[in-house]
C-alpha cells in the first residue's frame, strides 16, 4: 500500500516493450507446458519447470491416455470455434460441460483423472475469520519477517504490474490505461484483508487474466464478476465442479496460451532491432527455463548495463566531437 502512495508503480513504465513481449511469450509457453500432464492424462505429477515437465511425459509416455488427449483437443476446438462465432458466448464453459458429460458417460471407463481425483473435494467451509495474534519478536524472528515482506511484496507487485501491462496489450485497450499505483495499493489491501478471512492472497493472474480477456471481457467488472460466480460456484456446485475432467482444464490453458502470443507484436520488437530482437527471446527462454522473476529481472539487468553502455559512449563521442571542433 505504501508503493502504491509513494507512486513506485511508475517504474514499470520503464520495462522496454521487448522485455514485456518476451515475458508474455515466456508466461505462455510456461502456461502450455505445465498442462502437459492433464492433456496426456498422466497420473504421475510431474515436477515444476518446462525441462522436468517435457522429460517427465516422456519417462511415462507408456502412460498417455487417449481418452484425455481426445477431451483436451475437443475442449481446445470447441471454445476456439464458438468463440470465432462471437466472444459473448461462454465458449470455456459449454467446452466443460460437454466433456464432464462424456468423462461421466461415454467415457466413464476411460480412466480420466478429474478434479476431486486430483486436488480432493471442494472446500465450501468458506468466510472463517482470523485474527492476528501476537508474535514472539526475538531477533531470529524479526530477520525472517523483514525476509519475506519484502520478497513477498517485491514478487507480488512485479508480478501484479506486468500482468495489468500485459493485459492492456492483449486487450489492445484504447481507453484509460492501467493505473500501476492503484494497482499496488490494491494488491496491499489484499494481502490485508483476504488472510483475515483465511484465505491466500493472490497476485495479478497471469492465465486467468488472459482467460479473462479472451472470452470477452470488456472492463475490470469483469473480475469483479468472476469473483462472485468464484464464490457462488464453491457454495451451490462443488461437488459438480468435482467431476471435471482434468484434461478439460488443460484444453481451456492451451488455448488461452494459443493466444496470449501476438505474432504483431513480435514483429514490433525485432523491427527495432538485433538487440531488442535479442533480448525478447532471451527473457521468453530465461522465463520458461527458470521462472518469471529470474527472467525478468535478469533481462533488466541486460539492458540497463548494454543502456548505460550506449549513454557512455554516446557522450564520450558528443565531447570528442566538441574538443574536436574546440580545437579547430
Amino acid at each position: 500500500m505504501f508503493l502504491g502512495l509513494g507512486r513506485a508503480g511508475r517504474i514499470v513504465a520503464m520495462v522496454p516493450n521487448a522485455i514485456v513481449v518476451g515475458f508474455t511469450v515466456g508466461i505462455a509457453i510456461v502456461i502450455a507446458v505445465s498442462q502437459l500432464e492433464q492433456v496426456f492424462g498422466l497420473k504421475a505429477s510431474l515436477e515444476y519447470g518446462l525441462v522436468n515437465k517435457v522429460s517427465g511425459v516422456i519417462r511415462h509416455a507408456d502412460e498417455v491416455n487417449l481418452a484425455a488427449i481426445g477431451i483436451a483437443a475437443l475442449t481446445f476446438g470447441l471454445t476456439r470455434v464458438l468463440l470465432k462465432v462471437s466472444k459473448f458466448i461462454p465458449a470455456p464453459l459449454i467446452a466443460l460441460g460437454v466433456a464432464t458429460v462424456l468423462s461421466a458417460t461415454v467415457l466413464a471407463g476411460a480412466g480420466l483423472t478429474i478434479i476431486r481425483d486430483k486436488y480432493g473435494p471442494i472446500p465450501t467451509n468458506l468466510f472463517k475469520f482470523t485474527p492476528p495474534t501476537a508474535l514472539d519478536l526475538t531477533p531470529a524472528m524479526v530477520g525472517d519477517l523483514a525476509y519475506f515482506i519484502v520478497a513477498i511484496v517485491f514478487v507480488s507487485a512485479v508480478e501484479s504490474l506486468l500482468c495489468s501491462r500485459m493485459a492492456d496489450r492483449l486487450a489492445e485497450n484504447k481507453g484509460t490505461p492501467y493505473d500501476p499505483n492503484k494497482e499496488l495499493w490494491g494488491q496491499g489491501l489484499v494481502q490485508v484483508a483476504v488472510v483475515l478471512t483465511n484465505g491466500f492472497p493472490h497476485t495479478g493472474a497471469l492465465a486467468r487474466t488472459a482467460t479473462n480477456i479472451k472470452v470477452g471481457a470488456l472492463s475490470p467488472l469483469a473480475g469483479i464478476a468472476k469473483f462472485a460466480f468464484k464464490l457462488m460456484l464453491a457454495f451451490f456446485l462443488a461437488h459438480w465442479l468435482e467431476q471435471v475432467p482434468m484434461a478439460c482444464i488443460g484444453g481451456i490453458l492451451l488455448f488461452v496460451a494459443f493466444n496470449m502470443v501476438k505474432p504483431a507484436e513480435v514483429r514490433e520488437v525485432v523491427k527495432e532491432g538485433r538487440f531488442a530482437t535479442g533480448l525478447m527471446v532471451y527473457t521468453a527462454v530465461m522465463v520458461a527455463v527458470t521462472d518469471f522473476m529470474v527472467g525478468v529481472m535478469s533481462a533488466l539487468v541486460i539492458w540497463g548495463i548494454v543502456s548505460l553502455g550506449v549513454r557512455t559512449r554516446a557522450r564520450a563521442q558528443a565531447g570528442a566531437a566538441a574538443e574536436s571542433l574546440a580545437n579547430e
